[in-house]
């Protein structure tokens, strides 16, 4: 069952580790290492995996790998909502009570990490639930694993990530507006000089055909500059600031936006398949969000493993 995994450093020091999926019947699994560092420009380095030691007990907890102190403020890997359960579990020490609402766990094939979930573009999407030590100003990080059933063309938009407050225009809104102007980032921020709420679009029309394949949107907001990427590249950038996401209290959606009328609590609903939903408040450099994408898409050669007993 994996009770006995170990992961370190060459040197011998302990790595933070979180087992995602284990299938032993299978013979497959999903886990998350929490390396110190990773040399750039391509230099090769190793971790080691340890097994065997029948006394071992299980040593696995994500909380060590998705740090609040990095930067972290929710992480859904999308594995455990089934047809009898109703949440998301994030996996932060946030913990952040996330309800799902007509998710199905998508068994058509290897998701973007291991088991996503589908949307059915009409009534699907989580929300974690905002708490007090949650509304803070500042810069916003924005991820997420995607295999969309549209193309972007379509009139009506398909939300990804949202936390937007419509009355005052403060938050965010990462998705696709539809009519064929491909990936969006829309942000209200309060003016480091103070006055009104700013809202500011920022979009990029991907290369090819969304439809099918796994894709990882991204967005970043410094405080100053707003990126968008698309597979670990810029899509588009736009200076800002100085500014600040304002605090607002609306909950965290996944595959929807939420709506200022109650009676219309979420709208612009996703189609498709969802994996690895990332919110953090910590913006990430254009290399880390290459790395994301070059060391977690599907079919990776990132990774070589060796055995060396």
């Amino acid at each position: 069952d994996g009770s006995d995994l170990r992961f370190t450093a060459v040197n011998g020091d302990p790595l933070a580790f979180a087992i995602e999926h284990w299938d032993a019947n299978a013979g497959r699994a999903e886990i998350w290492v929490r390396l110190p560092a990773l040399r750039a420009s391509g230099a090769g380095q190793a971790l080691l995996m340890h097994w065997g030691n029948p006394s071992a007990t299980a040593l696995r907890d994500d909380r060590f790998v998705f740090d609040t102190a990095t930067g972290n403020v929710g992480v859904w890997h999308m594995a455990d909502a089934s047809p009898g359960k109703k949440s998301l579990q994030d996996a932060t020490p946030n913990a952040l009570p996330t309800l799902a609402k007509q998710l199905v766990p998508d068994g058509s094939d290897v998701a973007g990490i291991g088991v996503g979930q589908a949307f059915d573009g009409t009534g699907a999407y989580a929300y974690a639930q905002d708490t007090a030590g949650l509304i803070r100003n500042g810069p916003v990080m924005l991820s997420i694993w995607i295999a969309p059933g549209f193309d972007g063309t379509e009139p009506g938009p398909r939300a990804l990530l949202a936390k937007w407050e419509e009355n005052d225009s403060a938050g965010y809104i990462l998705g696709f507006p539809g009519a064929g102007k491909g990936l969006r980032l829309t942000l209200g921020v309060k003016p480091a000089g103070g006055g009104a709420n700013q809202v500011h679009r920022i979009e990029g029309i991907p290369a090819g055909s969304v439809t099918g394949a796994w894709h990882l949107a991204s967005a970043s907001f410094d405080g100053n500059e707003a990126v968008l990427y698309w597979d670990g590249t810029v899509l588009a950038r736009e200076t800002i600031g100085p500014a600040a996401v304002p605090a607002t209290a609306r909950d965290i959606v996944i595959g929807a936006r939420g709506d200022a009328d109650p009676n219309r609590a979420e709208v612009d609903f996703f189609l498709g398949r969802m994996d690895e939903a990332r919110v953090g408040r910590m913006p990430r450099s254009a290399s880390w969000i290459g790395l994301d994408y070059a060391s977690q898409r599907p079919g990776s050669l990132f990774l070589d493993f060796r055995n060396i007993k």
